[in-house]
This record gives C-alpha cells, sequence and structure tokens, in this order.
C-alpha cells in the first residue's frame, strides 16, 4: 500500500517542477527528535568530566570526594574478588520484601479507601503526611524502633 505526502503549494505553481523535498507533516525533524538525548548525553560527560578534574586535582581530600575512575576501578575490583554478588542479593532481598509488603498492604487499602468515603476521609491525613515527608527523614526513627538490621531497610522500602 503506496500513500503520497501532499504539500501546500501556493496557488498558480506547478507541481510538476517542484524539486524540493518535502518533509513529512507532523513529523518532527531530527534534530528535534534526538536533541533532547544528545544534550543530555553531553551535559552528563561535562559533569563527569569536572568531577574528574575536581578529583584529581584533590581539592578535596580522596575521602569524600572519589572520582569516577575511583568508582569505576574499585567495581571492577569488588566484581573480580566476587564480593558484589553477595550485597547485590542481600539488597535485593530487602527490596523485594519491603516492595512485596507494600504492594499487599497498599492495593487492598486503596481500593477500600475509594469504596468508603468514611475510611477515605480518615485515613488520607496520614497518607498526605508520608506522602510529603523525605522517607530519609524518618530512617533515625525506623532504626530506633526496628533496630539497625533488616527490619528498618524492609520499613523504609514499605513506606
Amino acid at each position: 500500500m503506496a500513500t503520497s505526502v501532499r504539500t501546500r503549494r501556493e496557488p498558480g505553481t506547478n507541481a510538476s517542477s517542484d524539486t524540493s523535498t518535502s518533509e513529512i507533516p507532523g513529523r518532527p525533524s531530527a534534530r528535534r527528535r534526538y536533541g533532547g538525548l544528545i544534550v543530555g548525553t553531553l551535559s552528563v560527560a561535562v559533569f563527569l568530566l569536572i568531577w574528574q578534574a575536581v578529583a584529581a586535582a584533590r581539592l578535596v581530600p580522596e575521602l569524600f570526594l572519589p572520582g569516577p575512575s575511583d568508582i569505576f576501578n574499585e567495581l571492577g575490583v569488588l566484581i573480580r574478588e566476587g564480593k558484589l554478588w553477595n550485597d547485590l542479593l542481600v539488597s535485593g532481598n530487602e527490596l523485594v520484601l519491603g516492595y512485596g509488603l507494600a504492594i499487599v498492604v497498599a492495593i487492598p487499602l486503596g481500593i477500600l479507601m475509594g469504596w468508603y468515603r468514611g475510611l477515605s476521609w480518615s485515613l488520607d491525613p496520614f497518607v498526605s503526611f508520608f506522602y510529603s515527608t523525605p522517607r530519609i527523614a524518618l530512617l533515625p526513627l525506623f532504626i530506633i524502633w526496628f533496630g539497625i538490621g533488616i527490619n528498618s531497610k524492609i520499613a523504609i522500602i514499605f513506606l
């Protein structure tokens, strides 16, 4: 199935004498399609270069500001020594437990709040409070309440 592209012509012009290429109406140009990707990639690259230059000049001690190359080198060491996989497994378990618990509690509670106006009125202040509070601000309280182990991490992810 062939489609044709119609372009608007000025009155009195001959359609057969037009040799210019026309863009498809409604389709953005390549600059508009890829401009954000290019600018975003360049801005990240410039940021990493500046970060590396500041770290190499040791304007800030290496303990507080290692360069990107230092971080990637350490990542390679962790992968070669096999230490990274255990840490990823532990963090993955905490994520799955916290997120799974949140799904099991939040979806039925949200459906009930949608069905019952009284329940929605009574729980909305708490939902709004926890929605607007930065989770990291509650971390010290969660450590006091749940301890420094896996329970406080699961509670933060659950929240």
